[in-house]
């Protein structure tokens, strides 16, 4: 088990290795996959015609940057 980091022997707490695996997106990448994820709702929307609304689907990348966005800050 050479390869293998124990958490135990070095000097990375548990809490800080978690957030080195789980890092938050920074500003820009949360605002580009909103934009893209709104982009797509939007096409999708377009193609399906007026009959189906999508309209509750743009809520998901708004409350995604709203979530990101303001811990970002």
């Amino acid at each position: 088990m050479g390869n293998i980091i124990s958490l135990k022997n070095s000097s990375i707490s548990k809490d800080q290795g978690f957030n080195l695996i789980i890092k938050k997106p920074g500003q820009s990448v949360v605002i580009i996959i909103s934009l893209v994820a709104m982009a797509i709702i939007g096409l999708i929307d377009y193609i399906s015609g007026y009959e189906i609304s999508f309209s509750i689907f743009y809520l998901l990348p708004i409350s995604f940057a709203i979530l990101f966005y303001s811990h970002a800050l």
